[in-house]
């Protein structure tokens, strides 16, 4: 595609008001790459760097305001999900998309805090699963997100590499064209695994030490911007890669 402007960007996702992850982190990520960005709020946590303590969604017929007048006024290059609450939330936007379907869909499945908070309920993991997969280009889970997304448990005896193998043929069945789960919930140096119909990838690196905090988000955020660029998804998954690397290296 042309770049005569600036590519335009939308996240769907929470508000974090320590800055790290969720709506800001994606709209400093669009920023750093210099694309536009547009943010519609699905929810207020209320959350420090020690983790989300509550949250309040925003009700259906605000974020259905919200989407719809964005998607109307300039139609994005690129849009990511990420927090999305619970099952009505989720009809919105799936709803909303389809009306106005974008170029690039990149869903970030969030499920849970790294804490344990549950921030997308029962109802809302199963329509993900059946509205929200099935119009993803990607979809980025990590690995306990891939597990509640292909309902699997790793079984004794079964390597973690033939597991996300598993994981990732359950979750392509779900309608994606690609899915990228994250390595940062693995043991030892972290592996990406990129998989669609044909084949998987594993893409590794060196473990970063120290709490770090928001890297699904911004791996997910700048993967929409190389995306919406017209990148091919294994280039865009490594200067999304790169990308996040340098940003968690400034909170350490």
């Amino acid at each position: 595609m042309g770049l005569s402007r600036a590519l335009r960007i939308l996240t769907i996702a929470g508000s974090d008001p320590t800055g790290g992850a969720g709506i800001q982190a994606d709209l400093r990520t669009f920023d750093r790459l210099r694309a536009q960005g547009r943010s519609v709020i699905t929810a207020i946590t209320v959350q420090d760097r020690r983790g989300v303590h509550d949250f309040f969604p925003v009700s259906p017929e605000v974020l259905k305001r919200q989407l719809e007048a964005v998607l109307r006024d300039s139609p994005p290059d690129a849009v990511k999900t990420g927090m999305l609450v619970n099952g009505e939330t989720v009809h919105v936007v799936a709803g909303l998309l389809r009306r106005f379907p974008p170029p690039v869909l990149v869903v970030d499945p969030v499920i849970r805090s790294s804490g344990g908070v549950a921030l997308l309920s029962p109802d809302g993991v199963a329509a993900l699963r059946s509205m929200l997969l099935p119009m993803a280009t990607v979809v980025t889970p990590n690995l306990p997100e891939a597990e509640a997304l292909a309902g699997l448990r790793q079984a004794p005896g079964v390597s973690t590499a033939a597991f996300v193998q598993s994981l990732c043929e359950k979750i392509i069945a779900q309608g994606p064209r690609y899915v990228i789960i994250t390595g940062g919930h693995r043991s030892g140096d972290p592996v990406d695994v990129l998989c669609d119909r044909q084949e998987v990838r594993a893409f590794g690196s060196r473990r970063l030490a120290g709490e770090l905090h928001g890297s699904g988000c911004i791996f997910a955020s700048a993967l929409s911007v190389h995306l919406a660029a017209g990148r091919p998804v294994e280039e865009a998954l490594r200067r999304a890669k790169t990308y996040t690397r340098a940003r968690l290296r400034e909170q350490l």
